[in-house]
């Protein structure tokens, strides 16, 4: 089986029963897994097995309910396996609408019972890309967590800090970002220690965000990330006990 998510423009509707009209008449069609309507977008997003039913016939389909069509550009399709926090069980229909109603998002699913925190998005990387996604989804009040497994770390050397309310606002900006762990900022030696997620987060987009800030930032030499190492280690430890009671 092959199957195809594509967006299609759909003129000439006027109220939500037009919505319902071309739902229910699509979802009916052999070879439809899904269909969505959005009425003030114009839009309509179906899943079809395309070697039962083509595309052709979908837009044949809905022109005889009385609606012009256009195909817009094929979706690409992608997946994330994130780790949210700010969700309790009674919530996850909530956060599921929610997450939805981002731009480019097609899926949103909470694949284990009772497990607020782990969740699978299916999204269209023509729409959106994963750092945005990210950042949406901690715009919309769920903190993306950082995966253990995915950790890197970097020593950066940061020139321009003249007081502790400097450190305060680099740390500050850089912990609210998608996949950051951990961060250190050290007045005294002019440098960071950052702990992130490098499947959620690149190291430039860390440096590009404290450059914003009127900082001038470079990667530290071989020695100063040898001698970071230990507090790497000690804090990711101590992170991992801690989840480990949280699920204990």
């Amino acid at each position: 089986m092959e199957e195809i998510t594509q967006e299609i423009h759909i003129d000439d509707m006027t109220c939500e029963n037009c919505v319902r009209t071309i739902e229910n008449s699509i979802s009916k069609l052999n070879g439809i897994r899904s269909i969505k309507v959005l009425l003030e977008d114009k839009l309509g997003t179906v899943v079809y097995n395309s070697n039962m039913i083509n595309i052709n016939d979908i837009l044949k389909h809905i022109n005889e309910l009385g609606f012009d069509t256009e195909l817009k550009q094929p979706i690409k399709n992608d997946n994330l396996d994130v780790e949210l926090g700010g969700i309790s069980d009674e919530n996850i229909p909530i956060a599921i609408e929610r997450i939805s109603s981002i731009k480019g998002v097609l899926n949103v699913n909470f694949p284990l019972k009772n497990d607020s925190i782990h969740v699978q998005i299916s999204y269209d990387k023509n729409q959106i890309d994963p750092y945005t996604l990210y950042q949406k989804i901690q715009s919309i009040g769920y903190k993306v967590n950082p995966k253990l497994e995915n950790i890197s770390q970097a020593h950066l050397r940061i020139q321009g800090m003249h007081c502790n309310s400097c450190v305060m606002n680099i740390t500050q900006t850089i912990e609210d970002l998608p996949g950051v762990h951990h961060i250190k900022v050290s007045f005294d030696d002019q440098s960071a220690y950052v702990l992130y997620d490098s499947s959620v987060i690149t190291l430039s987009i860390i440096i590009k965000e404290i450059e914003k800030l009127d900082f001038q930032v470079a990667v530290s030499t071989a020695d100063d990330r040898d001698k970071s190492k230990g507090i790497s280690i000690e804090i990711l430890t101590k992170k991992k006990e801690k989840k480990e009671r949280f699920y204990a």
